[in-house]
């Protein structure tokens, strides 16, 4: 099964994933305005693909 949801900032490698963005880590997007970086992770036992986005205000 695929799906997407949010993973909640109360997580902490939530957290530690966003801190730990270098600038040169970050693509801009086709959509104008927004970047995002994809990070690999091993939440619970469960390989899984974050993609953070970030729009620039």
């Amino acid at each position: 099964m695929k799906w997407k949801t949010r993973v909640p900032l109360t997580i902490k490698m939530a957290q530690e994933a966003i801190l730990n963005i270098a600038a040169h880590q970050w693509t801009e997007s086709e959509i104008s305005g927004y970047k995002m970086v994809e990070k690999e992770s091993d939440y619970g036992e469960v390989k899984q693909r974050w993609l953070m986005v970030n729009r620039r205000k």
